[in-house]
């Protein structure tokens, strides 16, 4: 018979919760919408629009997180590497939070010191009809390339290292839209 500690079995736990994700909130069955990234505005934590056109010619890495999230907390500093390496080659990672108490996110967001930009979902984002489909477990991140097109979906914290390879791949491939 094993006999664990407190903290082996808190260590055990937080590996599980890390491998699994935080399941999202989803409660309402719709179709998927057929809108384009690019087409969607919304909000950024300070209520001023943030259209998404002005994302066409980079390579975006969508990112949903939420403040209750545990792999969350693990991922972000990940993505705030990458966003850092690759920002100077048209490479923007973009946070939509899923909270819906936004008094919540300004401390979170300047305690990660979160330095890309973080918009909050709207209802298209949490009832499912938006271009990203059901969140049913976060963290989860979308890989868009230079023309808008989905390339990888990212589930938990655990396949980072994938992400930065097609990152990598993305950024060095000088493609032109039509």
């Amino acid at each position: 018979m094993i006999r664990w500690s407190r903290y082996s079995l808190m260590v055990w736990l937080l590996v599980l919760v890390v491998q699994a994700g935080c399941p999202a909130k989803q409660q309402v069955k719709e179709p998927k919408a057929k809108a384009s990234l690019y087409s969607m505005t919304l909000a950024q934590i300070d209520n001023v629009d943030y259209p998404l056109s002005t994302l066409r010619g980079k390579v975006v890495l969508v990112d949903f997180f939420a403040s209750f999230c545990t792999p969350c907390l693990v991922i972000i500093p990940q993505l705030k590497k990458l966003y850092k390496n690759y920002k100077k080659q048209n490479f923007l990672v973009l946070g939509i939070a899923l909270d819906r108490q936004m008094q919540i996110l300004v401390p979170y967001i300047t305690y990660l010191r979160i330095d890309y930009p973080v918009l909050v979902a709207d209802e298209n984002i949490h009832r499912g009809t938006s271009i990203f489909g059901k969140i049913r477990q976060i963290p989860k991140a979308v890989l868009f390339d230079r023309c808008g097109r989905v390339v990888g979906v990212y589930h938990g914290a655990t396949n980072v290292d994938q992400m930065r390879r097609d990152v990598v791949l993305l950024v060095k491939k000088k493609e032109i839209c039509r």
